[in-house]
């Protein structure tokens, strides 16, 4: 019988209230003898404000929870705060939180952000991204990217809930998507980095939602949404551009790691400029400049 977690995971994808969530461990580290492993040291979270621009301009208020589920317990990491985050097309709006108590990675199995808005009379749309830096003998680093996030008085609630630490034995399509889900991080990671790209700009924000996933041996077929913000020339002039697209991915197992072998399919193409839909005949290749609104 498959437990309800394994199921979960082997469908490749995991949607919770309006956004699809995705997480991966980065440099995990293994708890030494001497002490209990990593410890939480500090939380993050950084918001991309100008995403899909909501129709309101000036700040909104946002409340954020962090909590731990571990062992069949909730533990909480950062109790409910109010933030008010600053719309800017050119910086994201970063804040460091407050930790209750430290916590030991070991004693987490998944990671739960609560966002909520109370009385909101406008739409607000964003991505996030929260960072854990646990510390040990090096930095270890859990990441929870969330893509569009959208709250408003119809929806005022968004909970995303990630797995943190190894994935379950059991099952090769679990093994794959964990495997699968740490190289996408390493990539996003280098084109975030990357300044060699002189036509985009920070602040930029990559991400990939990973969908359905087809394991054939050592063989893996991947759904994928890939959204990327950055700033761009368009027509002269600096403008926070954003898209996605759907396409499917082969990706290959080898000694060195997993390989991309084969994009296909490419579909559901969007661009925004400044928040606002521009529609392409034709999708243009990453770093291309689409034409203002």
């Amino acid at each position: 019988m498959v437990s309800p977690r394994a199921e979960r995971w082997s469908l490749g994808i995991l949607f919770v209230a309006n956004g699809v969530a995705w997480a991966a461990a980065v440099a995990a580290q293994a708890p030494s003898p001497e002490d209990h492993g990593p410890t939480l040291r500090s939380v993050r979270v950084a918001f991309d404000t100008s995403a899909r621009s909501s129709p309101a301009v000036g700040p909104f208020a946002v409340n954020v929870s962090v909590d731990g589920l571990g062992g069949g317990d909730r533990i909480p990491i950062v109790d409910a705060i109010e933030l008010t985050v600053e719309r800017n097309v050119s910086v994201p709006a970063v804040f460091e939180l407050t930790l209750r108590d430290p916590i030991a990675k070991r004693d987490l199995d998944q990671v739960l952000t609560t966002l909520s808005v109370k009385n909101a009379i406008d739409r607000f749309v964003f991505h996030y991204t929260l960072t854990l830096t646990f510390g040990g003998a090096g930095d270890d680093v859990f990441l929870q990217k969330v893509y569009a996030v959208t709250l408003d008085s119809t929806s005022p609630l968004a909970m995303t809930q990630t797995r943190i630490g190894e994935p379950s034995t059991e099952s090769a399509i679990e093994r794959a998507y964990a495997e699968l889900e740490a190289t996408y991080a390493l990539m996003e990671e280098a084109i975030e980095d990357d300044r060699r790209d002189v036509a985009s700009q920070p602040p930029i924000w990559n991400h990939h939602v990973l969908g359905s996933l087809r394991v054939e041996g050592d063989q893996a077929v991947m759904t994928v949404l890939q959204a990327y913000s950055r700033m761009q020339l368009v027509d002269g002039t600096l403008r926070k551009v954003e898209s996605s697209v759907t396409r499917d991915e082969t990706w290959v197992k080898t000694p060195e790691g997993w390989k991309r072998r084969l994009v296909e399919n490419e579909r559901d193409t969007e661009w925004f400029v400044d928040g606002k839909r521009v529609r392409l005949p034709v999708a243009p290749p990453r770093g291309a400049a689409p034409t203002a609104p």
